[in-house]
């Protein structure tokens, strides 16, 4: 039976219980309803705590129904209405939250998705659990930055309401106003997501694809007659929009369904299509390739062969394909390989290991935003990682930016380098005893085998066979005669990211944090030079909710 409820303030506060760090765990979650003239306009699922007792207390935007009466079903024994967020504190009162990767306040940070860039800010937006540190009613949270370094929190653009939770897709702006969406000459933002609709009642839409839209920055997003695409088959999701500028039109290309799935890949079938105004949609092409979901697909330019380019598609789990796009069909180019480059095709299928010291195959998945400054292409992925005690859960990883060369046989090596905003983050200054983040410049000799140890990660240059074996993974970089072989190291809290022979090979861990600084735990081998440097932090911007 429903209940009304009305919305004096705009933020309802509600203590919750999860488990935390590797905890038991916690009692059933239950399901609860609010509604709007008998149709569901928002829902969530949680643990419900007292104000006596509880993990963390989450502070739920209810912005857009202040003044009105909704009805609501489920279980909230403790709740209060607010006008302000509950107390905020500074970030580095938490000791291992990471000083320069984005995290959630509290709550589950999954998937990046809704990547866009447009008038000096870098818009991102994240899958966001905010009532556990695991998976559940997924929202979009927002976060923006002028700098790709310093980020600011701007609250949830896309809550789970009647059509289901809102799952992975991407952004982008509608400059020509094609979708006529904009008035008095604003220009709309258009977010496009998977609704999951399987846990509203009364809905029987399962899977679907959505859009919301925006007119003016900080303005509300205003919810499109929904769905531009109807549910296709099993779990078809995470639309990536862009604009196709040849054939003055919109591809968007998703995951239609998986399938002959075993232990250590999965196969998926893609659908391509295409729209003139953003709402229209009209398949093209079915795509089969390995993984499939949180997509990305663009068009990338070679460093080493002016005016030549090739469009790059990337899917879970981190791999990713080269061919070419004529605005009707994609035809695939090269093999289909792994973003996280390994040698050995059975490390593909390594999964997140709570016991080892430092993890390479919970990062996942790459997107990268739209519109990019003079033709950037810049990105980012999800670091899976506990926090011991934490209420939040996983971090964004370092920028990255890509392009493209030919190796020696002339085939496509995809590079991923640090972005160059990062990089003027690395400071003169050495790093301090019980520093708990930096930067590590490792230069092995291609002649001499050696080692280099950070954090109990080893990484050994084997000459002989010209290996370099990271942390028990091993890659083959393309040396060409060079003298030196160099590997950036990029060290956080709970993440070390590592990139080899400029941007040859990109290897993101993550590792168990504690309070030990990092720069007392290098140590290296007499053919290995190391150089350490501090970074440049300032921890602004990076709140958190307290108990």
């Amino acid at each position: 039976m429903s209940n009304p409820i009305f919305i004096e303030k705009p933020y309802l506060i509600l203590p919750i219980r999860c488990s935390a760090g590797g905890s038991p765990a916690l009692p059933e979650e239950h399901f609860v309803y609010f509604f709007q003239n008998g149709k569901v306009v928002r829902y969530f699922k949680y643990s419900p705590g007292t104000w006596e007792e509880h993990t963390y207390l989450v502070s739920y935007c209810m912005a857009e129904f202040l003044g009105k009466t909704l009805d609501w079903e489920g279980e909230m024994p403790c709740f209060a209405f607010s006008d302000t967020p509950a107390e905020q504190g500074d970030a580095a009162e938490e000791k291992l939250r990471p000083r320069y990767h984005l995290t959630a306040e509290y709550g589950w940070l999954n998937d990046p998705n809704g990547l866009y860039y447009r008038d000096g800010v870098w818009h991102l937006f994240h899958q966001w659990n905010p009532f556990a540190l695991g998976m559940g009613t997924m929202h979009w949270a927002l976060a923006e930055s002028t700098d790709l370094v310093h980020w600011t929190r701007r609250g949830v653009a896309i809550f789970p309401g009647g059509k289901g939770a809102a799952w992975s897709g991407s952004a982008v702006v509608d400059f020509h106003n094609t979708s006529k969406l904009g008035t008095d000459g604003k220009v709309p933002v258009c977010l496009f997501f998977t609704a999951a609709g399987r846990d509203v009642p009364g809905y029987d839409g399962d899977f679907s694809q959505c859009m919301v839209y925006q007119l003016q920055r900080g303005g509300p997003w205003v919810e499109y007659p929904n769905p531009l695409i109807l549910h296709q088959a099993a779990e078809n999701r995470d639309p990536r929009v862009f604009w196709y500028e040849p054939e003055q039109c919109w591809i968007l290309v998703f995951l239609l369904n998986y399938f002959d799935p075993d232990e250590t890949v999965m196969h998926g079938m893609l659908g391509l299509y295409r729209s003139q105004n953003l709402r229209d949609w009209e398949e093209i092409q079915k795509i089969p390739t390995v993984g499939g979901a949180c997509l990305d697909f663009f068009e990338l330019k070679y460093e080493d062969a002016p005016g030549e380019s090739i469009w790059i598609l990337l899917n879970i789990p981190n791999m990713w394909q080269g061919g070419s796009f004529d605005g009707k069909k994609f035809v695939c180019q090269t093999p289909i390989k792994p973003f996280v480059e390994v040698c050995s095709k059975e490390a593909c299928g390594l999964r997140f290991d709570r016991e080892s010291p430092f993890n390479l195959y919970e990062s996942y998945p790459t997107q990268t935003f739209s519109h990019g400054p003079d033709g950037r292409r810049v990105g980012v992925l999800k670091l899976t990682r506990e926090f011991p005690d934490a209420h939040f859960n996983s971090m964004i990883s370092l920028p990255i930016e890509y392009s493209l060369r030919h190796n020696h046989a002339g085939e496509t090596v995809l590079l991923k380098r640090p972005a160059r905003e990062i990089v003027a983050q690395i400071s003169e200054e050495l790093p301090g005893g019980n520093a708990l983040a930096g930067w590590i410049r490792v230069l092995f000799d291609p002649k001499k085998s050696g080692w280099v140890e950070i954090r109990r990660c080893r990484f050994c240059w084997d000459a002989e066979l010209t290996v370099l074996d990271c942390a028990g993974h091993r890659v083959s970089p393309e040396l060409r005669n060079k003298e030196l072989l160099e590997m950036q190291c990029f060290i956080d809290t709970a993440s070390l990211e590592v990139f080899v022979n400029d941007g040859e090979f990109y290897l993101p861990g993550t590792f168990v944090p504690d309070a030990t600084g990092w720069s007392s735990t290098v140590s290296s081998s007499d053919t290995v030079e190391v150089e350490l440097r501090a970074m440049k932090i300032d921890l602004s911007g990076n709140k958190f909710s307290k108990k």
